[in-house]
Formats: structure tokens, C-alpha cells, sequence
């Protein structure tokens, strides 16, 4: 039997206490600081939102990582770079416990994977044309592109 999962995951940028989709963002003033949210639906469950806004380069990271560390380890946690924001990541047979903050979801591990892994890809590279001093933007594409490979598209 095949289930079918649903999700969204996209990327806005924070400018002057506003946010903006990427392409309509207004210029940023210090683009070596650029802050955004990531806003994670999977199966209708709202994973991340606005309110758990921060840089927006580091707020993709942290996920990347911790689907890494949970295919190494079952299990990874982390803060978000610059808010006292705490998440989990707990993989049990096919399923991923979330939490952040005090929110608990679970949702399909393969799906959970393949959304942040699609949705860095694309925030890195635009992040690289905005701002094209970013160069580590490439590293994180081809991190996510390379967790990709690993997982089956859900």
C-alpha cells in the first residue's frame, strides 16, 4: 500500500520586522546577516512557521543536519542559531517525531526528508544569486542534494 504525503515547505526573508517571499524581497541592508523562516507543512501538520524566524541560511542548516544525524543515530536535537528555540528529531520505524518547542508532530521519515531536502536546495541557490558572496550556500546544496540520493521520494 502506498500513502500518499503532501507537503509544503518554502522560505521568506525578513526585512525591517516584515516578511517577504524571496523573489519579492526588499534589498537587505547587511547581507552577510539575512534573516527569514521556514514554513514546513507535511500532511497538513504546520511543522514551521514565521514565528520561528532567524538566519535564514542557519535556520536550513540545523534540519540538514539533524536528518543527517538521525540516519547515523535514530536521533538528533539543536537550537535555532540566534532564538531560544529548541527542536528534536526522533526517527521510530518509518515515522519522525518533530518537536519544536512544545510542539510534537509525526510525520512519514522518507517524507519529512525529502521536503527539507527539496526546499534547502532551493533556498541555498537562491540565496547564492541574491547574495553570490554567500559561497557556502554551495556546500549546503550539494549536502542536501547528497541526503536526497539516500532517501526513496516519498
Amino acid at each position: 500500500m502506498t500513502v500518499m504525503t503532501e507537503y509544503t515547505i518554502q522560505s521568506s526573508l525578513k526585512v525591517n520586522g516584515r516578511f517577504y517571499e524571496m523573489e519579492h524581497s526588499p534589498a537587505q541592508t547587511d547581507r552577510s546577516y539575512i534573516e527569514g523562516a521556514i514554513e514546513w507543512t507535511l500532511n497538513g501538520k504546520r511543522i514551521l512557521e514565521k514565528k520561528h524566524w532567524d538566519l535564514v541560511d542557519q535556520l536550513w542548516a540545523s534540519p540538514l543536519h539533524a536528518v543527517e544525524t538521525v540516519i547515523d543515530k535514530g536521533s538528533a536535537e539543536g537550537c535555532f542559531p540566534d532564538q531560544p528555540l529548541r527542536f528534536r528529531f526522533v526517527r521510530a520505524h518509518e515515522n519522525l517525531s518533530i518537536t519544536v518547542e512544545d510542539d510534537l508532530h509525526v510525520v512519514p521519515f522518507n517524507a519529512a526528508a525529502w521536503s527539507l531536502t527539496v526546499g534547502a536546495i532551493t533556498i541555498f541557490e537562491n540565496l547564492l544569486r541574491l547574495v553570490p558572496t554567500m559561497q557556502h550556500c554551495l556546500q549546503y546544496v550539494a549536502f542536501a542534494a547528497q541526503l536526497q540520493n539516500t532517501r526513496d521520494r516519498p
